[in-house]
């Protein structure tokens, strides 16, 4: 039985040093795959990072600067702090009223509300040749940006401004105000995606602005063309959801790293030495990761049935996940909504940019033209359909959607 005892012994002996080394051996494949992990992670954030710094801006001065607009911007919204919701809801109830009110209550507005759009901080951002907003790439710093009221105040103070330049006849300096307003906006779609939102609904009130301006002095062929000018700086760079959701992408593969690695240092001690804890780390993290894909593909989704897909399998990633970083994206459920408002918001810019196109033809030609040819503007790209009314004092701009077309504007040339 002695003998018999030792055999036993012995076997389980060998079993539990075997099992140990090959624990060991995952082990140390866990760790490999957590420091390869770690070193992807690293690698994208430098290459958006340097994407970001690289960023040239919608220049709308003549008398640009070699600085920074994010750092005058903070120090303007630092300005801007003190402002209330209740003056934030006097300046949108004044916007939407566009022209209606004279110019001595628009003045009194600017001048006790928007002095900060006046102001050289303001200037000196939108004369800046760059905007990097610095903002950290780690979880710890995906809630360092909260200037929400503050840009909105911005955003409307210009738009109040504009409209006083339009209503006095301004109408060059109320162009530049408003194109200033998209530039404003771009800067803001190189944030995250708060900012990114922000900047979308920057550039609805921009381009709303602009609308105005065209329907009110559409016999003006100089003033057309340069808008023209000034609308073309900004093809192929409208406002999107992209920079945001590489942030919430890059702060849940971050805030994942850091949640891998205490889930290690929280078992290895004493006994739990002996466990391959890093590979079970590495399993749960594996088990994760398919969400990060997914958010980049999101970020440049461009076709509903594409978003629509990607924002239910994100769904079912954060309900199936265990990780309290992937159960608290709050980005999932506002992005697809987001997106569409960008897609709509580009839509609206070309269409206002083969508005104008159009009434500088009619400034010329004292008509709209047969066809859309002599535009030089790629309607087919932007899935738009033009039509002649009115024996050539009207024309018509329909949506080409998949099955059918949705009639955009119906305009009918009045003189100013």
């Amino acid at each position: 039985m002695t003998t018999r005892r030792r055999a036993v012994a012995r076997f389980f002996g060998i079993g539990l040093i075997a099992l140990l080394v090959v624990g060991q051996i995952v082990d140390v494949v866990g760790r490999q795959y957590l420091d390869w992990y770690a070193a992807q992670v690293q690698g994208i954030i430098s290459s958006e990072k340097q994407h970001l710094e690289n960023r040239s801006r919608f220049l709308i001065s003549d008398a640009p600067v070699e600085q920074n607009a994010a750092a005058w911007y903070r120090l303007a919204f630092a300005k801007l702090a003190p402002a209330s919701d209740q003056t934030l809801q006097m300046l949108k109830e004044a916007a939407s009223r566009e022209f209606e009110d004279d110019s001595r209550s628009l003045r009194n507005l600017l001048e006790t509300r928007c002095e900060e759009v006046q102001s050289s901080r303001v200037r000196s951002a939108l004369r800046s040749t760059r905007c990097d907003w610095e903002l950290s790439y780690s979880w710890s710093g995906s809630a360092e940006w909260d200037f929400s009221t503050e840009s909105l105040n911005l955003a409307y103070c210009q738009l109040l401004k504009g409209h006083l330049q339009a209503r006095e006849s301004d109408r060059e300096d109320a162009t530049t105000t408003y194109m200033e307003m998209l530039s404003f906006g771009s800067d803001l779609d190189g944030g995250n995606l708060m900012m990114n939102i922000l900047g979308i609904t920057v550039w609805k009130l921009g381009i709303g602005g602009l609308r105005r301006l065209v329907d009110s002095a559409s016999d003006d062929k100089t003033l057309m063309s340069v808008i023209a000018q000034r609308l073309s700086m900004f093809e192929g760079r409208l406002p999107t959801l992209r920079t945001g959701l590489t942030f919430e992408r890059m702060w849940l593969a971050t805030g994942m790293a850091t949640e891998a690695k205490g889930f290690v240092d929280g078992h290895r001690a004493g006994f739990g030495l002996l466990i391959p804890w890093r590979a079970v780390a590495a399993w749960r993290l594996s088990r994760e990761i398919p969400i990060l894909d997914e958010l980049r593909l999101a970020a440049v989704a461009e076709d509903i049935a594409t978003r629509k897909r990607l924002e239910n399998a994100i769904k079912r990633r954060v309900l199936r996940s265990r990780s309290p970083l992937v159960t608290d994206e709050v980005a999932i459920g506002v992005w697809p909504r987001f997106a569409s408002e960008a897609d709509d918001v580009a839509q609206s810019y070309h269409v206002l940019r083969v508005a104008v196109a159009l009434q500088a033809w009619h400034a010329a030609q004292g008509l709209y033209p047969v066809n859309s040819d002599v535009l030089s503007l790629p309607l087919d790209r932007y899935r738009l359909r033009y039509e002649q009314t009115n024996q050539g004092q009207g024309y018509r701009l329909f949506d080409l959607n998949i099955d059918w077309s949705t009639l955009l504007l119906d305009h009918i040339h009045r003189t100013n």
